[in-house]
C-alpha cells in the first residue's frame, strides 16, 4: 500500500486494515513499526474530521527525541501545517484544520493524557509499560467519531514472561508480528533481497549476542537463559523520577572505562534505608579528565556522603586531582550478587529495597545505541547471568564479563550500604 507520506507493507499493513479493539504490532529493531503506525495517525486525523489521537509513551520526554523526530523530520518536513511554531520539546498537540488533533503525552504526567477521550491510541515502547497502564488508557476509548475504538501497541520484543506477549498468547490482544522484510528501506520486495543498506543492518544485529540477538534481530520474546537477577520486574523496580528530600543520605558509585562505558551512579537512601538510583551517567570514549565535569554537573549541589570506586589506581588519582576522593569499592562478587538479590525481593511494607528512577540517565551515548548495546544500567539487568556450564564441567558460579559495568556500580553501592551496621537513615 503506497500513501503520500511513504509505503505500508507485511505485518503494518495488516495492522492498519484491522479493526480490533487491541493490536500488538511487535519485532525485531527495523522492520519500520513506528514509522507505520504513526502513517495511520495521520491518515485518521485527515479522514474522520474532528477525531483525536493519543501518542504515548511512558515519560512525555522520552517523546521528544524518539517518536516526535520520526514524525516531523521524516514525515512531515519543515512547514507543515500540523508542526506550526511550536518547539518539540513543548509540543502537547498538532491540530488538523479539519478539526482532528493528534495528543501527545506520556504517562508519567497520566491526568493529563486521562483527561479527555480518544478513538485511537499508539502506545510507543509498550514493553515500558505495565498492564495497569494499558488498562486504564483503554478506558479512554470512547471519543466514537472513528466508526471503531482502538488501542495499538508497539514494540520490540522483551522476556518471554511480559505481560504484553502473554496477554497476546492469551488472545485478548490481535498481535501481527512484523519482519525487516517490511520495511522497504531495508528489503526490495521487487528484486526479492535486502538492500545494501539492509544487509548491513542485519549483519550489525546478528553480531549481537544472547538474549538481545533474539529480540532484536530475531523479533523472539526471549528471556535470558541463566539470568542472576530473575526477581527484576520493570513494573516494581523502576519508579518514577523524582527529587529526593534534602536529608536523604547521598552518594556516588563508579565504575571506570573507556571503551567499556564508565559508569558513574548518584545514589539516594530513604530513612528507610531503600536506594534510588537518581542520577546516572554511562558513557563511552570519554577520559576521567573529561568526565569530571560531567560528574559535577550531574551531582550539583547535593551533599555527598561517599564516592565508592572501582579500585583502578590511575582513574582514582585522576578523580582526587579535581577534589574528588574516593574510597575502593568492597569487590566480592559473590556476596555482593546476594545482596543486590537481597534487595530486589519485595518486602512486607510492598517495596523492594533498591530501585530505579526511569528518567536517571543524564544522557544517551549514540554509540552504544548505534550498536544497540546497553545504554544505562537498567537496561544491563536481564541480560546479567551467570557462566553457563561447558561440556563434562558444572556451571560456574560468577557472572558472565559483558555488558555488565552498570550491574558493577550497583553492586558496589548496596555493599556499601549494606556495609554500615544498624545506621539510622
Amino acid at each position: 500500500m503506497k500513501l503520500a507520506w511513504g509505503e505500508i507493507c507485511g505485518a503494518a499493513e495488516k495492522a492498519w486494515y484491522c479493526k480490533d479493539s487491541e493490536i500488538l504490532l511487535d519485532g525485531p529493531a527495523g522492520t519500520g513499526k513506528t514509522t507505520a503506525l504513526l502513517l495511520k495517525a495521520l491518515a485518521v486525523i485527515e479522514k474522520y474530521h474532528g477525531a483525536r489521537v493519543l501518542l504515548v509513551r511512558k515519560t512525555r520526554a522520552s517523546m521528544t527525541q524518539s517518536v516526535l523526530v520520526t514524525l516531523e523530520d521524516k514525515l512531515l518536513g519543515s512547514g507543515h501545517v500540523l508542526t506550526g511554531n511550536v518547539q518539540r520539546e513543548n509540543r502537547t498537540s498538532y491540530r488538523h484544520p479539519n478539526g482532528s488533533t493528534i495528543v501527545i503525552g506520556g504517562l508519567d504526567n497520566v491526568d493529563r493524557v486521562m483527561s479527555t477521550d480518544y478513538d485511537l491510541i499508539i502506545v510507543f515502547e509498550a514493553t515500558e509499560t505495565t498492564e495497569h497502564d494499558f488498562e486504564t488508557l483503554t478506558t479512554r476509548l470512547r471519543n466514537h467519531v472513528v466508526p471503531y475504538q482502538q488501542i495499538i501497541l508497539d514494540c520490540n520484543p522483551a522476556g518471554q514472561r511480559h505481560w504484553i506477549i502473554q496477554r497476546a498468547n492469551a488472545g485478548k490482544m490481535r498481535r501481527f508480528p512484523s519482519r525487516h522484510e517490511d520495511n522497504p528501506m531495508l528489503y526490495d520486495s521487487e528484486r526479492g533481497q535486502f538492500t545494501a543498506f539492509g544487509a548491513q543492518y542485519i549483519e550489525k544485529l546478528n553480531r549481537l549476542s544472547g538474549h538481545r540477538m533474539l529480540r532484536l534481530a530475531k523479533g523472539i520474546w526471549a528471556s535470558a537463559e541463566g539470568m542472576i537477577y530473575d526477581a527484576w520486574d520493570e513494573s516494581v523496580h523502576v519508579v518514577d523520577s523524582f527529587d529526593p528530600p534534602k536529608d536523604w543520605y547521598r552518594f556516588v558509585s563508579i565504575d571506570f572505562g573507556y571503551t567499556n562505558p564508565l559508569v558513574v551512579q548518584l545514589w539516594a537512601v530513604d530513612h528507610d534505608g531503600r536506594m534510588y538510583l537518581h542520577r546516572e551517567i554511562y558513557w563511552t570514549q570519554r577520559t576521567v579528565d573529561e568526565h569530571v565535569k560531567h560528574i559535577k554537573t550531574m551531582v550539583g549541589t547535593a551533599k555527598i556522603g561517599a564516592w565508592i570506586a572501582d579500585h583502578d589506581a590511575e582513574d582514582r588519582a585522576t578523580l582526587h586531582r579535581h577534589g574528588i576522593f574516593t574510597e575502593r569499592a568492597i569487590k566480592d562478587v559473590r556476596r555482593g550478587i546476594d545482596s543486590v538479590m537481597g534487595r530486589l525481593r519485595v518486602q512486607g511494607d510492598g517495596k523492594p529495597r533498591v530501585m530505579v528512577m526511569r528518567d536517571a540517565l543524564v544522557s544517551r551515548d549514540p554509540r552504544l545505541a548505534e550498536a544497540s548495546k546497553p545504554c544505562c544500567t537498567r537496561d544491563e539487568v536481564d541480560g546479567y547471568m551467570w557462566q553457563p556450564a561447558q561440556e563434562g564441567r558444572a556451571a560456574k558460579e560468577e557472572p558472565v564479563k559483558v555488558d555488565d559495568h552498570g550491574m558493577d556500580a550497583m553492586r558496589y553501592a548496596v555493599m556499601h550500604v549494606d556495609s554500615f551496621n544498624n545506621r539510622r537513615w
